[in-house]
Order: structure tokens, then sequence, then C-alpha cells
């Protein structure tokens, strides 16, 4: 994530007026985290009481809470006319709050919750008779469309999760405020080590737009348009801008305008701003919209509006898409007789040609190591746990093991353990701690995932030998190369360029071993519990 960069902002100072308030109820590991940035436009008049308008609360993504939440002040800029927007600023970083952000909703619901309690002095900025509008980025947006959940199936939604304790009475009362959702770059609502109750998710009756790009390559390609499928609402919209990367949000804030007019139209019921949205979006929208066949548009265009009526969704011919949709995934495809487009001549291998597995690796990596570009790691892989592990040596430049304090680059573990989080530990020193952002295992179906194509088989050079090998290339963060033996049996090389610089897997060839790793490998250390920050 970029937060850090975009501390130094333009002055909002004429457009909007911010102020902090602080919300005991927060989730944060230190009471200066359990703050809100409440912004309502600037009031010309100071001598006037400015007349309360609707609450929009927002949720920012990994990373970026704390005062980093004034990197969204440009696009919040935009919504003050209409709204007051508060931003929570606790859960700084994903694994400081509940469940490594899957709690994150309830911070959303809190705010919510006093900005409508009349005894709380701030909300008289607020009309509590209006409903309430829901964005958020990243893991906010993730966050958003767990509480839209929450609020459309209250009596099944989260009732048998780990948060069924915190689900107070405040907090359904919350929920049932909620008018309208959009989720800017949302995480996968599919995936278990993200989204806490997958077997009874579903938005059925909230209006909700998801917003992604079609250069997101933090979010796995064509997630944002599978979480839309997953929702049965009626009014859904979903738009892919063409060229956005993930901090879209903050880099460029293009999508802020349709955002307020989609909680004008659902949340407000302003039939202006609801006519508005049930029109293809033509060379005057402050965005390019993805053509279908580009990133995160697989099926149809970049923007689809869908409507009760269906008549009125547009564009009329991807409307059979409006109807809740199973995405097809790698999961689904690899027990059919071909997994991949007709066009290749192979389906793209499950990684390491194997589902329990281990290999020495020489890595090659300036991008993230310029003083130690070049070091051997020996690595663990067990998708039947969900678990992986490297063992990184002496003279190492892992970029997760630079987070941990102490000496760098000597011996280090990193696990990315059963539980979704990853733990990081010196061998030297005996220290460990937890990553606060999710990284997760490698899937075995990644290059299915993000619909790899085949780019041929030529000869490579592996320890010494010559060997006929396969490469498979698909976008991800950026683009990756996969090299296997012809026969799809084992690993040969694996890189990408990060910009000009080169991060490179060699497996090492008589390393290489089938079957489940040593027991306990990928046990969580004991003690490991502080962040690593």
């Amino acid at each position: 994530m970029e937060f850090l960069k975009f501390l130094t902002l333009p002055s909002l100072a004429l457009s909007m007026s911010c102020q902090t308030v602080e919300i005991n109820t927060l989730t944060a590991h230190l009471p200066l985290a359990k703050k809100v940035r409440l912004c309502t436009a600037a009031n010309a008049d100071s001598s006037s009481t400015p007349q309360p308008k609707p609450l929009l609360v927002f949720g920012h993504g990994n990373l970026g809470g704390g005062p980093l939440v004034q990197a969204y002040d440009p696009m919040v800029s935009d919504w003050v006319d209409d709204f007051v927007v508060a931003t929570y600023e606790s859960c700084w970083v994903d694994g400081s709050c509940l469940a490594s952000g899957q709690g994150d909703f309830l911070e959303i619901l809190k705010v919510i919750d006093y900005f409508t309690d009349s005894q709380n002095s701030e909300s008289a900025l607020v009309d509590p008779t209006l409903p309430v509008s829901i964005s958020g980025h990243s893991s906010g947006a993730r966050a958003v469309l767990v509480a839209g959940s929450f609020k459309d199936n209250p009596d099944t939604y989260l009732r048998s999760s780990e948060f069924q304790d915190l689900l107070t009475p405040d907090i359904y009362a919350a929920a049932s405020r909620i008018g309208s959702i959009v989720s800017n770059h949302p995480d996968k609502m599919y995936d278990p080590k993200q989204s806490p109750d997958i077997d009874n998710y579903d938005i059925s009756k909230t209006p909700a737009m998801i917003l992604t790009g079609s250069k997101d390559r933090i979010e796995e390609t064509n997630s944002a348009w599978r979480d839309f499928g997953m929702m049965s609402v009626q009014n859904k919209i979903y738009l892919n801008v063409l060229g956005a990367t993930h901090n879209e949000p903050i880099k460029g804030h293009r999508c802020s305008k349709i955002t307020s007019q989609f909680f004008r139209a659902f949340s407000l019921s302003d039939s202006e701003a609801l006519k508005g949205l049930y029109e293809v979006p033509g060379d005057d929208a402050p965005f390019p919209v993805a053509e279908k066949g580009d990133r995160n548009s697989p099926e149809a265009y970049g923007y689809l509006a869908c409507a009760d009526d269906e008549t009125a969704s547009v564009p009329a011919e991807y409307s059979e898409f409006c109807a809740q949709f199973d995405f097809p995934t790698l999961k689904a495809s690899s027990s059919s007789s071909s997994s991949s487009s007709s066009s290749d001549p192979k389906a793209p291998p499950i990684w390491g040609g194997a589902l329990q597995w281990s290999s020495t690796v020489k890595m090659t990596n300036p991008a993230d190591s310029k003083t130690n570009p070049t070091w051997t790691f020996d690595y663990f892989y067990d998708s039947v746990l969900g678990a992986e592990l490297y063992k990184h040596y002496d003279g190492q430049g892992d970029e997760v093991c630079k987070k941990m304090k102490g000496s760098k680059n000597v011996e280090c573990w990193v696990l990315n353990a059963a539980d979704g989080k990853t733990y990081v530990t010196n061998i030297k020193e005996k220290t460990c701690c937890t990553y606060p952002m999710h990284l997760g295992m490698i899937l075995p179906d990644w290059l299915q995932n993000s619909n790899a194509t085949y780019a041929g088989s030529q000869e490579f050079d592996w320890d010494g030998d010559s060997v006929d090998a396969d490469e498979w290339v698909c976008d991800g963060q950026y683009t990756n190369h996969y090299v296997d033996t012809a026969e799809g049996e084992r690993p040969v090389r694996f890189y990408e360029y990060k910009g000009e610089d080169l991060k490179q897997w060699d497996f090492v060839e008589d390393s290489y071993v089938e079957g489940k790793p040593e027991e306990g490998l990928f046990e969580v250390p004991e003690g490991c519990k502080g962040l690593c920050l």
C-alpha cells in the first residue's frame, strides 16, 4: 500500500472542516487509535448552526488507519456537500483488529451507533431520520460488504461465527440503519481467510455498488466481478475503471462523484440521481470504462447497472449477469476435462506439481533487496493443511524478514500459517512477531485462477542440465512467469519484474521432494503475539 506517499495533501480547508472524535468502543491496541475523523462542508457563516445531514461512514484499507486516513481527504471532499463523513482511524492494520480484519465491519456499526445516539454531542451534525450510507476501500470495502450482509440477514449471518457474542442489540440496530453500500476495490468474499461466514453471506436487499480497476494487481484477477455475482440484490452496479489501480481512491478518486450519486439515489431516494445511474457512462464521464475482456471484466462490459425492473438494466445485453452467479474458478474447472481456453494446448499446472512438496530455492531478488540480492532458502508447502514455510538463511534479504526488529540478514523463517496469519521468526535472536498485512500462502491453483496463458515449450538450463520445460504467463500484481517440466510434474523457475528489477526463484533440481513435509513444521511459534512494526 502506498499511503505514506499521500500525507502531503492539497489544501482542502476551503471545502470542508474536519475534527477528531474519540469513540472508546472502537477496537485498537492503543487508546489513541480509538478515533474517528469527522468531516463536514465548511460553514461560510460561522455564526449559524449547520443543518444536520445524512451520515456516510467510510472504512480505510490495510495500513491506512490512524492519521493516514487523511490520504482519503480529496475523495471525502467530494461527499461533504451532501453528507457528514465519518472515517474510523482504528484497525490501523488488519493484524491489529479482530480476526486479521474480518471484524472491521464492527467498526462501521459502532460508528453508526455513536453518531446516531442523541446523547453524544457530535450527533447534532447528523440527521438520524435518514438512512446511513457506507463505503470502504480494500479491507474497508470488505467490511462494508460484511456489514451489508449482516443487515440483510440478521437471523443467520454471523450467528455461528467468532463474532456472535459481540452482536449486541445496539449493533443490530446500527446495521438496520444502512441504506446503501459502495465497495471500492474489495477483498475476496469467497475466501474463508477474509470472509467470516461464506455459507450465509449474501447482500439480498440493500442496494450495492462495487468499484474496481483494470490495473488493480493487489486484488486477485476477477475477484471483484465474482464478489458482484455473489450478491442477489436486484439494485446493484459494477464499475471497472480502465487503467485504475488498487489505490485509485487515493491517487485519482475519479469515482467519488458517482459514489455520492449512488448514495443520493438509494439512501436519499433522489430520483434524478437514480436516473443518471441507469445510463451508460459517456465520453464526458470522469472515468473511462473497461471493455469486456479487460482485467476484471471477464464476461461483460465494465459498467453494469442492474435494477429491480430487469428491463431497466444497462447495458441490456449483459442483464443476465444481474442474477446471482458464481464466476468459474480453478477449483470448479479443475475437475472438468478442460480448464483452459480452447486456444491453449495445455491446462495450467498446479503450483509445484503437487499439493504437498518441498524444495530448496536459489533466490535472485534485487527488486526487494539491493544490498543482499541473492540467497538460498528452503521452501515447504502443504495446501491440504493450508500453510507454507520459508526458511531463509544467513545473508538473506527477504522483504518480510526486514520488518523484524533486531539483526538483519540473519536466518529468518516466515510461516504463512493455516490460521491465515503470517509469523516471522528471527532464529538467531529467538524472537517472533506477527506480520501486520494479510499475505497468505500461494494457492495451488493460482495459475488457473489468474487466467494464465501458455507461452510455449523450450530448453531451460536447470542446474547445469538442459531440460524441456513449459512456461506460463499471467497478470498478478506484476506479470508472473512460471516454468515447469514438460510433464508438469516439477517446478523449474518462477520470476517476475518489479519495474526493471528481477525477482526470481530457481528451484534446485535434486532437492525437490513430493509428499507431506515433516510433521510440526507448520506449527505457530509459541509467544508470537506482537506485530512486526
